[in-house]
């Protein structure tokens, strides 16, 4: 049985366009969904620090 890896990305669009971005960045194969879930303290600081542009797409470390 294939181990299951899962990554947090983040996309600076609309929902609607959200999926359709990280899905283009993550590697071929791959599948994402958008959830609901607040980040924490520190991703919200990373994602500040990121300053992404509308249509930007950034994978969050832990």
């Amino acid at each position: 049985m294939p181990l299951t890896k899962q990554q947090v990305w983040v996309a600076l669009a609309k929902p609607s366009q959200a999926l359709t971005l990280v899905l283009a960045a993550v590697p071929e194969g791959w599948t994402a969904e958008i959830l609901e879930i607040p980040l924490t303290g520190e991703q919200q600081r990373m994602f500040e620090e990121l300053n992404l542009q509308p249509g930007d797409v950034h994978r969050l470390t832990k």
